[in-house]
């Protein structure tokens, strides 16, 4: 896993570079077309998927990624999205200005802690394709 992982986020973090924000988009909508078989996790489950974002974060911690939230968060996002309700968010700070990208379930930060994922404004029903929009 730690290999695939390990390409998976090079790879990702070459086509947000490339790509920006509409390849996150994309990528967030391939994901969700394999929600078929979305279940309530019971907590067990919610700890099995914090330990597998934190596998992910450790090994983006090896890697020089220029944007390390958004890469972990979207293949965290993938891991798990096609098996349960998870959630991408994305909030930032005002000044000086920061922006930041993590994964919750049922409002339960998965691949962050709470207290540094809470620091953030939230985007709420926004998505990259809104900001894109934005922008244009």
């Amino acid at each position: 896993m730690r290999i695939i992982t390990k390409l998976a986020l090079k790879r990702i973090n070459k086509k947000l570079n490339q790509q920006g924000m509409e390849y996150a988009d994309r990528f967030l909508e391939k994901c969700n077309k394999r929600r078929r078989h979305v279940r309530t996790a019971t907590q067990e489950e919610v700890e099995l998927m914090k330990a597998l974002a934190w596998k992910i974060n450790d090994v983006a911690a090896t890697l020089r990624l220029t944007s390390p939230c958004i890469c972990r968060s979207l293949w965290c996002y993938k891991q798990l999205a096609g098996k349960y309700g998870v959630e991408m968010i994305i909030g930032v700070k005002g000044y000086p200005f920061e922006a930041h990208a993590w994964i919750e379930y049922n409002k339960e930060v998965i691949n962050d802690t709470e207290e540094h994922a809470r620091g953030y404004i939230v985007f709420e029903g926004v998505s990259a394709k809104d900001l894109i929009t934005a922008q244009a």
